[in-house]
């Protein structure tokens, strides 16, 4: 899962089916499936490595900041946990 912010010039109409939006990577692809969408944040349903190495992420035209959970574990507790 992933967080991310919409900018406050662009809110999703209530009447659209929030779930069946994507979040876009700079080529075009889907990197994320949008779960839900409360005012200016969302969560969506993401490819994490992918969708945070892109330099640009867009929900239709509109560029959206992505943000890491705080609960995502860094790449280095992962290298110490094959370690062991």
């Amino acid at each position: 899962m992933i967080f991310f912010r919409l900018t406050e010039d662009f809110l999703i109409p209530s009447e659209v089916d929030k779930s069946s939006l994507q979040l876009l990577n700079q080529a075009g692809r889907p990197v994320a499936k949008v779960r839900n969408i409360i005012n200016s944040y969302g969560l969506a349903l993401a490819r994490v490595e992918e969708a945070l190495a892109s330099t640009e992420i867009k929900l239709g035209e509109h560029p959206i900041q992505l943000e890491k959970p705080s609960w995502w574990p860094t790449e280095g507790v992962t290298e110490e946990r094959q370690e062991k």
